[in-house]
């Protein structure tokens, strides 16, 4: 373990990142939660690795946080390892993030007794900067735990949501490994990893090319969260009273799903420089982002014979658009962009379609890199 820190640690120095230094957070607060979705994850990665499924042979996976105090994540190789790395202050504005947007008495009014809630709150950013929110503290008077929901189970809801948020972001990122994205761009493109936070390229085909990467992480990530949200509402001895508190049918598990995901697609893109041309960006914006998991959710849904909610889906993806869009807007204070928002209704659909002909452009050569067969691309 010690050696994986120091490997870990000389990686990230590589690409200007620092490494989180041991024991800054305590195991009963903040550093057990980075340890078990961390711990999560590993196992998780590892039996991929060390599976019948891995076609063939993957580099081990080295997984940790590191000292940055924006949101971001990235996926990246090193010698003869596999990283991933994510900013551990990055997480901790999910979870203030998620606690405060459930502190709002009018956001999701049908889970708990909203009625506890505050209205006056102190004021604070929906920021991806720990500095800028740590600043608001100073000038508002707030605190981290100022934020967290009066009703209980909105509390349990909204930890629940950013312990999910938490969990996609990693599995998009391993995806981005297993399925051979980062070898691919450091073959075809020099590029030595994929961050998150690189917003631009200079070249359409390659910027659509790392759309389409995107696209596959998040349908991989949504897949894995989605399961096994699903898998603990139908399973008899659940043991947690918390997530049994707060997923208390697949409806519910689904609707979560959902807006846990939608939320990180919006925090990342608070991260980027707006730009009207979409096919120089790497990312997708988030409504889109968003849409194109649809089907992919569909399918899930009947595949774990959940017809009935698979036909309430439009109705759940309606609900999730107008808290993550507009409603927003009153929990934090931010500006929507009206305009942005009804050309992203109006032209999503079309560049969606332009991401999934460019993935089926290139599958077949992707597959030459992928640690899994081209089914499963």
């Amino acid at each position: 373990m010690h050696n994986e820190k120091k490997l870990f640690a000389e990686a990230v120095s590589k690409l200007g990142y620092k490494s989180l230094p041991e024991g800054i957070f305590p195991l009963d607060g903040f550093g057990g939660i980075l340890k078990d979705a961390k711990d999560r994850e590993m196992r998780r990665v590892n039996r991929f690795v060390n599976g019948d499924g891995c076609l063939r042979r993957m580099k081990p996976v080295i997984l940790d946080y590191i000292d940055y105090p924006k949101l971001n994540a990235f996926a990246f190789q090193y010698g003869e390892r596999n990283f991933i790395a994510i900013s551990a202050p990055g997480i901790a504005l999910i979870y203030y993030a998620m606690y405060k947007l459930l502190s709002h008495p009018s956001i999701l009014e049908e889970i708990g007794n909203p009625e506890l809630e505050v209205d006056c709150l102190p004021a604070s950013p929906l920021t991806t900067d720990i500095e800028v929110l740590i600043q608001s503290f100073y000038q508002y008077g707030g605190r981290f735990d100022s934020y967290f929901p009066k009703c209980e189970q909105r509390r349990r809801t909204a930890y629940l949501m950013a312990t999910f948020a938490v969990n996609f972001i990693k599995t998009h990122e391993f995806r981005h490994l297993q399925a051979g994205h980062v070898e691919f761009l450091q073959d075809n493109f020099g590029y030595s990893g994929i961050d998150e936070l690189r917003i631009f390229s200079d070249r359409r085909e390659q910027a659509m090319i790392q759309q389409a990467f995107e696209m596959d992480a998040d349908s991989f990530g949504m897949r894995i969260l989605l399961s096994d949200a699903l898998r603990y509402v139908q399973a008899e001895d659940a043991i947690d009273s918390d997530m049994r508190l707060v997923l208390t049918d697949s409806y519910r598990a689904t609707q979560l799903t959902i807006l846990s995901v939608y939320i990180v697609f919006k925090l990342f893109h608070l991260s980027m420089t707006p730009s009207n041309d979409w096919e120089l960006a790497t990312h997708p914006p988030p409504y889109v982002r968003n849409l194109m998991q649809m089907a992919n959710v569909k399918t899930l849904l009947e595949d774990w014979n959940q017809s009935d909610l698979s036909d309430q889906l439009q109705g759940i993806i309606a609900r999730v658009i107008t808290i993550v869009e507009q409603q927003l807007e009153e929990a934090f204070g931010v500006a929507m962009d009206r305009l942005s928002l009804k050309v992203l209704i109006d032209e999503g659909p079309r560049h969606g379609r332009k991401i999934v002909k460019t993935w089926r452009n290139i599958r077949d050569d992707l597959s030459r890199y992928s640690h899994v067969s081209i089914e499963h691309l």
